[in-house]
């Protein structure tokens, strides 16, 4: 059987790559273990036997995490390009220094770089796809690892077996290894002269795929020898069932508005039911196209099932001012009509006063002017609101305050009411702008002018710069009153 082995892999390994277009040009990133060795073998059989227009090279990035060890897979790799008559490319990096800088775990900065390499090469060397070696077993641990998390329907898909590195980017990521198990990888390679360094760190309990490895699966096969197949059964059927609510889900996205790293939809074109099984899927379909916006690397970094069912809740619920921070310091947050998702960093608005019109910059992406009606500029990028009578001696700007209330045709409204149901976000509310005299308040700029029997010979004017994502969500709440 196991002589068996090495054409079966063979066998199973060309359905994934029989597609690949005329002359792609493909780097297999090599670590110099079984798995990726493996795949730089079959590749090369692919090329002699039915794909000599394939153009292939191997590549190999170097951690600097396990001394001797790590320079000896390097030097492992560089032999095997050598014996497959292939170009070797090899990039140092920092993943220390990486982690340092940014605080995250050496997982994560060791991914994080690797993209990072991955995309150097793809723009340089104009590559197709940089070919990656998960395999059957992988794929049956990061399933498990998605369930024992908290995940969603999707995150029972486990690893895609073709996908692009960035939302812009053409260079894909493909691993055409998922359906062979890493034991008939392993035979490939002892029938062969090759020689492979494996990483000691993969015998580590100190990392959790390595538990789930060596300690979890192992005692689920006690329960079923054949957990394996059970689960990416089900990861199988999870995939069609996910596929067909993304295709449902297509009319909602295109009521989604989008801004710099902001996503705004109206909550009456959403599913009512908070167990509706559409709104997850939406959530991740929103949450993707916002990570990719933002250049986030990996999609569904960070998303669980709290933060489903937070969405779920929001979405659905009645009433307004509800919001919720999802990972990364993106916020979830409904008005009355609205829900947001976005990235925002408001700060403290700025005044200014040129002449003869008097207008407030904020940094959150609204300015607001003030000046007799005739002298303002009218458009379809304006909102225009007459005002009272004006003793333009005793105006300013501030920041609207806790007690601020504003004169209404049936009695005085408390601004941050206002401001709340304006759909006006959370974040900006503290910071918004207010225009004051004596009297109190006369203007909330977009949202009501002070209510007067007297003459009203000046006007207000707003508009919001929807290149930053404050100014977006504001132009949205504001044009929709």
């Amino acid at each position: 059987m196991t002589s068996a082995r090495p054409d079966r892999a063979y066998a199973q390994f060309l359905p994934a790559v029989d597609l690949l277009p005329q002359g792609a040009r493909l780097r297999v990133a090599c670590s110099g273990g079984v798995d990726s060795v493996a795949l730089a073998l079959l590749l090369r059989r692919l090329q002699e036997r039915r794909r000599p227009d394939l153009d292939l090279s191997l590549g190999h990035i170097h951690h600097g995490l396990r001394g001797v060890e790590a320079d000896q897979a390097a030097k492992s790799c560089q032999q095997l390009a050598a014996q497959l008559g292939w170009q070797y490319h090899e990039r140092h990096v920092d993943v220390a220094a990486h982690r340092a800088e940014h605080s995250s775990s050496e997982e994560t900065a060791a991914r994080e770089l690797r993209r990072q390499v991955y995309r150097e090469w793809g723009e340089t060397d104009q590559l197709y796809a940089i070919a990656l070696a998960h395999h059957r077993d992988d794929q049956i641990e990061t399933v498990l690892g998605n369930l024992l998390r908290g995940t969603a329907l999707h995150g029972l898909h486990g690893i895609l077996p073709s996908t692009r590195l960035d939302g812009d980017s053409e260079l894909r990521l493909l691993r055409p290894l998922l359906d062979i198990p890493k034991a008939d990888l392993r035979a490939l390679v002892d029938a062969t002269a090759v020689t492979t360094c494996e990483d000691s760190t993969n015998a580590s309990v100190h990392f959790r795929r390595n538990r789930i490895r060596h300690e979890l699966l192992p005692l689920l096969r006690d329960y079923n020898p054949r957990f394996g197949r059970a689960l990416l059964a089900l990861a199988k059927e999870a995939e069609q069932v996910d596929n067909c609510l993304q295709h449902l889900t297509g009319p909602l996205l295109q009521e989604c508005q989008w801004g710099p790293h902001a996503m705004v939809v109206e909550r009456s074109v959403l599913p009512q039911a908070p167990d509706s099984p559409l709104l997850p899927v939406l959530l991740r379909s929103v949450w993707r196209q916002l990570q990719q916006r933002a250049e986030r690397g990996r999609d569904q970094d960070g998303l669980q099932r709290d933060h489903y069912e937070a969405w779920s809740n929001i979405a659905t619920a009645t009433g307004s001012g509800h919001h919720y921070a999802l990972p990364g310091g993106w916020t979830l947050e409904r008005s009355a009509h609205l829900l947001s998702l976005f990235l925002a960093t408001p700060g403290r608005p700025t005044t200014s006063y040129p002449q003869p019109q008097r207008t407030l910059q904020t940094t959150f992406g609204l300015r607001a002017r003030i000046g007799p009606t005739s002298s303002l500029a009218t458009g379809e990028s304006a909102l225009c609101t007459p005002l009272p009578a004006l003793d333009t001696d005793n105006l300013q700007w501030r920041a609207v305050q806790p007690a601020d209330r504003i004169e209404t045709e049936v009695g005085h409204a408390d601004v941050a009411e206002l401001l709340r149901n304006a759909a006006i976000p959370h974040a900006l509310r503290a910071e918004y702008p207010v225009l004051v005299s004596d009297r109190g308040v006369e203007w909330i700029p977009g949202v009501r002018a002070r209510s007067t029997d007297a003459l009203r010979p000046w006007s207000g004017q707003v508009d919001c710069d929807a290149h930053t994502t404050e100014g977006f969500l504001l132009n949205v709440a504001l044009r929709r009153r």
